[in-house]
């Protein structure tokens, strides 16, 4: 079992996945990988909902260790609910794009993907999965 306890480090990761991903979907080869591009930002929104609701957790958990930087401890409490509401305003917001990309993945999952040269016979992925076939589900 793999066992994170460096969040910022885990963070940082992940930053740098999207910043990948940023690049890689600037075209697509395959219109058929869209489906599953669409399916894992599904399950990314969700995932960093859940995430976002535990760093504004654990903002209101600490209130009594927060301080500005001048020592104020009413001015850090303050700051630390401030950014908890904003968070879990953030937490609304990711609940909201994950339902739409898994709405937008289940449309794509119904796309049968056509060659240029074809009329009558999908293409075959590039990488052997067909998006007709699939459709989301949590994991």
């Amino acid at each position: 079992m793999l066992t994170i306890t460096q969040p910022q480090h885990t963070a940082e990761d992940a930053a740098e996945a999207m910043r990948n991903l940023v690049f890689a979907t600037r075209s697509f080869t395959d219109p058929c990988d869209t489906y599953w591009v669409v399916s894992d930002l599904a399950a990314t929104a969700r995932r960093m909902g859940q995430v976002v609701v535990q760093v504004a957790s654990a903002h209101r958990e600490n209130l009594h260790l927060a301080h500005d930087h001048n020592g104020s401890a009413a001015v850090g409490g303050v700051k630390a609910l401030t950014a908890a509401a904003h968070l879990r305003r953030v937490a609304d917001l990711l609940r909201q794009a994950h339902t739409s990309l898994d709405l937008a993945a289940k449309h794509s999952a119904a796309i049968a993907w056509y060659d240029g040269q074809s009329s009558g016979q999908a293409a075959p992925a590039a990488n052997g999965r067909r998006a007709t076939h699939f459709s989301t589900s949590p994991d």
